[in-house]
């Protein structure tokens, strides 16, 4: 007798997993089938893109006549002033970076003529870092210039990280 409730409870408890496989197994099949279906219907929901891999800085293209490409995007001074009184301290940082590699001193005077002191001594720093692959000496010579510590920090940073490539050992002693 004993064997006997034991053995129907056992039974009851098989028949009741049973019954919930055969139940939940249409419903999870469903489910299943809409989330396919409508992941199909729209790739974009399931899926996010990727914006390209940055080449890093290069060489500013050569000026040339109006209408060919990068070319007639190169800025001027005499563009950067005849632009919004707002945008001249942007203008003129952009363009000192824009000719850092082949001026790096006109480029310097040019971040000085940048109102904004926080701006200008931002400027420096970039035009170190883009003229420090042609002349490293110069570059150092800019950082120089820049009085508050967080520009002149990342002012030998990014002297590092142009010559990271090319010559480690100096662009660690850098940092």
């Amino acid at each position: 007798m004993r064997s006997g409730p034991f053995a129907v409870l056992v039974l009851a408890w098989f028949l009741a997993l049973l019954g919930l496989r055969w139940a939940a197994e249409p419903l999870a099949v469903g489910i299943a089938h809409l989330t396919t279906r409508a992941a199909d219907d729209d790739p974009g929901e399931r899926s996010i893109a990727l914006p390209p891999k940055t080449e890093g800085y290069q060489q500013p293209a050569a000026p040339g006549p109006a209408g060919e490409g990068a070319a007639a995007a190169r800025l001027t001074r005499e563009a950067c002033l005849a632009r919004p009184a707002s945008l001249h301290d942007v203008c003129l940082q952009a363009l000192a970076r824009q000719d850092a590699a082949t001026d790096p001193t006109g480029s310097a005077a040019r971040c000085g003529e940048v109102r904004d002191s926080e701006l200008r001594e931002e400027c420096l720093a970039d035009v170190a870092e883009a003229a420090a692959p042609a002349d490293r000496a110069m570059s150092e010579q800019i950082c120089g210039q820049i009085t508050a510590r967080k520009w002149r920090g990342q002012c030998h940073f990014g002297i590092g990280l142009a010559l990271a490539e090319t010559d480690p050992a100096y662009a660690l002693g850098r940092c």
